[in-house]
């Protein structure tokens, strides 16, 4: 497969070369330092075997000396289905910055990369400290779906000191081939919901679950836990009649860890998404967002911290991100109020 090279303004962009691959691991250090949380993107050795394997495709930016003046990536992640990928790691080195050379990046990543590769769906976390990946975003035909609050260490910003606390990603996603599919979603959640697929553009019919009881069946929960960003994430793939105790021990373990940002993964083509969500918020859980495709079929994320998220530090560019953000924050007063009343 091959993905041609484009010359820009003095700069040339294309898929990351191995020649490249050590010049992108200078590249996470200029701006990163030595605290970029996933230690492997400093092993250049690691990250063009990734290209290879077609786990993770990289495009750079060089400039007219061969140096890796910016880059993106669109990669698998955690998500149930392997065929949509993640973009991110968008840096531009200090010196380069203002120029458009995260458009530049997105462009050919979604102009060449992806319709090459066949991907039909692809993700995203905006960091939310400053507006600039949030606007190229919008910009390149993202939507956005969601806020993950207090995502990232404040350490991984200590180089350049853009965070005193932990930073906020907005979640942001971009269709290539869509497909129709009805949601079964809990009432609470019903109008954001609309109001996400209507903004996306998304054919979806949204029904309201009606399931009484959870099914015979035994639940099924799968956790990862990301330590040096004290995160936890945890996949509910089937809800049975011991779903509630089967979570509160997935919950003691998130406190062995000291996982103080948690998220939960539900399908959201489950007749028992209303009851799962009444788990989850009675034990502090609140809404994050929209997962579309994240299962093949859409997903709702939820979330919990277990402190006060970093406001003052958090910039959103749309309108629609604020929107998300009031909601958010309305859902997590209402159920840390409960919550604790309920303790």
């Amino acid at each position: 497969m091959e993905f041609p090279r484009k010359k820009h303004n003095g700069f040339e962009v294309g898929l990351m070369s191995q020649d490249e691959a050590i010049g992108v691991v200078e590249l996470y250090r200029a701006v990163y330092g030595d605290s970029y949380p996933i230690k492997s993107m400093y092993d250049p050795e690691y990250i063009f075997e990734q290209q290879e394997t077609g786990h993770m495709y990289r495009t750079v930016v060089v400039d007219s000396a061969g140096q890796v003046a910016a880059h993106q990536a669109i990669f698998r992640t955690s998500a149930p289905w392997d065929q949509i990928y993640e973009e991110g790691h968008g840096m531009v080195l200090p010196e380069y910055r203002g120029k458009g050379l995260n458009n530049l990046t997105m462009e050919y990543d979604h102009g060449v990369v992806i319709p090459r590769c066949g991907i039909p769906e692809i993700w995203g976390e905006a960091v939310a400290n400053h507006i600039f990946m949030q606007k190229t975003c919008i910009t390149c035909g993202w939507y956005e779906t969601g806020l993950e609050l207090d995502l990232m260490p404040a350490s991984s910003y200590a180089k350049s000191g853009a965070s005193s606390g932990r930073v906020s990603s907005v979640l942001v996603f971009k269709t290539f081939i869509d497909d129709t599919q009805p949601l079964l979603v809990p009432d609470c959640y019903h109008d954001m919901i609309q109001d996400i697929c209507q903004r996306a553009g998304k054919s979806r019919q949204i029904i309201q679950t009606a399931a009484s009881s959870f099914s015979g069946k035994d639940s099924v929960i799968n956790m990862e836990f990301y330590d040096q960003a004290g995160v936890a994430r945890l996949t509910i793939f089937e809800a049975g009649s011991d779903f509630t105790a089967r979570f509160a021990e997935q919950e003691q373990e998130m406190d062995r860890l000291g996982a103080g940002v948690r998220q939960v993964y539900l399908p959201l083509n489950r007749e028992d998404t209303s009851l799962i969500t009444d788990v989850l918020r009675s034990r502090g859980y609140f809404f994050a967002g929209l997962m579309p495709r994240w299962f093949n079929h859409d997903g709702l994320m939820m979330q919990k911290l277990s402190a006060e998220p970093n406001l003052q530090d958090l910039n959103l560019y749309t309108d629609f991100s604020k929107k998300l953000l009031r909601f958010i924050l309305a859902d997590r007063s209402a159920e840390v109020t409960k919550h604790s009343l309920d303790s």
